[in-house]
C-alpha cells in the first residue's frame, strides 16, 4: 500500500475557503494518481 502527503499552497484571499480547499484536494489527488501511473510505466 502506498501513502503520500502532498503539500500544495496558494493564496485564498478573496476565495471561499471551502471551495479553495476542495480545489486543492482535487489537484493533489490528480497529481498523486499521475505519479502512481508514472511509477507503473517504469
Amino acid at each position: 500500500m502506498r501513502e503520500a502527503l502532498l503539500l500544495i499552497g496558494g493564496n485564498k484571499e478573496g476565495e471561499n475557503e471551502r471551495r479553495f480547499y476542495k480545489a486543492l484536494v482535487a489537484q493533489a489527488d490528480r497529481l498523486f494518481t499521475q505519479h502512481l501511473s508514472d511509477l507503473e510505466e517504469t
